[in-house]
């Protein structure tokens, strides 16, 4: 029974993805008593927020066309879905844009605020492709480059925050878009490839 366990193509998989989001975690935990110390609670905070509302928009910035990819039986089809959900996302990506150029105009109390919400665009933009490369990846069955990306996108964080320390909550935000645009990297040439 073991023997067939380990030739169990399912039983791999997980294996693969669990063993990358293990390492993922291992690394925030290992770096975040240096990250906590740098920086401030009010820090912290700005990020939390900045964080909520990226992954808010992000739901909706592709209408979760992502989770339909692995769906279709013909790769044609679910290449049009990837499509489809990357035109989506751009307009959705404008609209947050021209909003943001907007809260200049009526500007929160807050004069950071002003500033978050100019980097709200790009935080949503690399959260959805981050998203969809996921998406792409598991109809690939490439659970690997998941892990990989798992791996990437928490060391670039921990490293991130701790390197542009100097910046305050502008380095924990930087750290944070760095690292899902790290992640997003490995993703691109399966798209390319698709293409």
């Amino acid at each position: 029974m073991i023997k067939k366990l380990r030739q169990s193509e399912f039983v791999s998989s997980v294996a693969t993805l669990a063993s990358g989001t293990i390492i993922a975690q291992l690394f925030s935990y290992a770096l975040s008593p240096i990250i906590t110390r740098l920086y401030s609670s009010e820090d912290m905070g700005y990020l939390s927020l900045f964080a909520r509302i990226v992954a808010f928009i992000t739901i909706i910035a592709t209408a979760r066309l992502e989770l339909a990819f692995t769906l279709p039986k013909r790769f044609e089809h679910a290449y049009s879905l990837y499509r489809i959900s990357l035109k989506i996302l751009f307009t959705t990506v404008l609209v947050t844009l021209l909003f943001s150029i907007l809260f200049l105009f009526f500007p929160f109390k807050d004069p950071l605020m002003n500033f978050l919400a100019l980097l709200i665009p790009l935080g949503v933009l690399v959260s959805a492709l981050n998203n969809q490369g996921m998406s792409w990846a598991l109809r690939l069955k490439d659970f690997k480059r998941i892990s990989y990306s798992k791996i990437t996108q928490s060391l670039t964080n921990s490293l991130g925050s701790i390197a542009l320390f100097p910046l305050g909550v502008f380095g924990l935000i930087g750290a944070y878009i760095l690292s899902l645009f790290a992640g997003n990297i490995l993703f691109v040439r399966d798209f390319k490839k698709a293409k």
